[in-house]
Parts: structure tokens; C-alpha cells; sequence
């Protein structure tokens, strides 16, 4: 047993955490999306979050870093404020709603993230108006069910935003989110060992992978990125609600 997994479970635990780095490298977002389904599989939800958030740290980190010709600041001057206010009200959901019924919220709104983004669906309106919803809808998703992409991923794909422009400011805003995150569960006493150890166990893979998906990022084209990570979260948007519907 390490950090109360099996050997079985510790192998699931790579395969999430190395698909989810995979999947931010090439496309800018998706790590948390795919990341906390799968190890909910295995974690209490919580410990996934929690997880999700230490390696998350360091996969934002780099990329954000490399990436930060690219960001977009006026857009992530909206989008980080919001998203910071609304990370202290995900935690008094936490606490409020069942973890069965928060891996439910996660896996429909995982699944209906990506089918916004595989029909093109977009989002109309005042831009500073939407990306402070989007932001404040991210924080408290962030620490509730880990996934703060969607609602920004949608809001970013009503506008012209070039893709090295979005995958750059998608990388800052989850950085600052990871960040706060892991404060606010500390504050919380939520830094379990099981949380700290899963994420521990994935930080090699991801790690390793970051440095594949870097290649790849060069050598596939957009679309195909953009299919196959589609393909993914549905995947894990599925895994999640089947999770909440089977696990005690």
C-alpha cells in the first residue's frame, strides 16, 4: 500500500495525472478536467481536488512561464479577481453538498464543457461582464469539484483570441487559482496526507509527459488537438458520473 493505495490504484493514479499533463501541454487547458474525474475513481473528492491542485501547481507553473508572451492581460485582469472571490464560497459548498453529488456536478459539467466547445457554442454579451461571471464561476468550481476551465474556456472562445494568446492566459489564471486553492485548503485543514500523497505520486508523470506534449504541440496539427482532447474529457466527464452513481 503507499498513501493507502493499491498497486492497481497507484498505476490509475500515474495514467490520470500523465493524460491530464498531456492534455495542458497541447491544448492549455484540461488538466483538472480530466485529472479529478479519473481520480475520483480511486479518491475521495476532496484528495482529488486536493491532488490535482499540488501537481497542477508546478505543470501552470512552467507553462505559464514559457508561455508568458503570449497572455492576454486585460482579459486575465477580469478573470483572476472574480475567480478568487468565488474560491472561499467552493469551499462552503464543499462542505454543504455531498461528494456524490459534487462527482455528479463534475462529470455533467465536464461533459457539457466539451460539447460547448465541440458544437462551437458561444457565449454573446458585454465581454468584461462575461469574463467576471466566467472567473467567479471558476473559483467556486476550483475548489469544489478542481475543474475551473470550463467556464473560461467557454467565455474565451466568444472572441478572437488567438490560441497561443489563450492557451498563455488560461496557464496564469490557474496558476494564481492553484495558489489560492492550496491556501484556502490549508485554512480549511483539508491538505490531507492521502490528498498530498496522490499528488505526489503524480508529479513524475506529469512531469515527464509535459516534456512529450511539448514535441507534440509542434508537430500535430490544431484540430487534432483539439479532437482528441474533446474525445478525452467526455471520456473522463463519463468515468466521473459513472463514479458518482456506483461508489458509496
Amino acid at each position: 500500500m503507499v498513501f493507502g493505495l493499491t498497486a492497481i490504484q497507484v498505476v490509475w493514479v500515474v495514467f490520470a495525472f500523465a493524460l491530464g499533463s498531456w492534455a495542458q501541454t497541447v491544448s492549455g487547458f484540461g488538466f483538472a478536467l480530466i485529472t479529478v474525474p479519473l481520480l475520483t475513481v480511486v479518491c475521495t473528492r476532496i484528495d482529488s481536488v486536493v491532488a490535482q491542485s499540488v501537481v497542477g501547481l508546478f505543470v501552470t507553473t512552467y507553462l505559464a512561464w514559457k508561455l508568458r508572451a503570449d497572455v492576454d492581460r486585460t482579459l486575465v485582469s477580469r478573470v483572476i479577481p472574480a475567480s478568487v472571490i468565488g474560491m472561499p464560497v467552493g469551499i462552503v459548498v464543499g462542505h454543504l453538498v455531498s461528494d456524490r453529488i459534487l462527482r455528479m456536478v463534475l462529470g455533467l459539467s465536464v461533459i457539457g464543457a466539451a460539447t460547448a466547445i465541440a458544437t462551437g457554442w458561444r457565449v454573446r454579451g458585454n465581454p468584461k461582464v462575461v469574463d467576471v461571471i466566467a472567473g467567479g464561476v471558476s473559483g467556486v468550481l476550483s475548489t469544489t469539484t478542481g475543474t475551473s476551465g470550463p467556464p473560461v474556456v467557454i467565455a474565451m472562445a466568444g472572441r478572437e483570441l488567438a490560441p497561443s494568446a489563450m492557451r498563455s492566459s488560461l496557464q496564469w489564471i490557474f496558476l494564481v487559482g492553484n495558489v489560492v486553492a492550496m491556501a484556502l485548503f490549508a485554512l480549511d485543514s483539508a491538505l490531507t496526507r492521502e490528498g498530498l500523497g496522490v499528488g505526489l505520486i503524480g508529479l513524475a508523470p506529469a512531469i515527464l509527459v509535459r516534456r512529450n506534449g511539448d514535441r507534440m504541440f509542434h508537430k500535430l496539427r490544431p484540430e487534432q488537438y483539439r479532437k482528441l482532447v474533446l474525445v478525452l474529457l467526455f471520456i473522463a466527464g463519463a468515468i466521473a458520473v459513472l463514479t458518482a452513481l456506483t461508489k458509496k
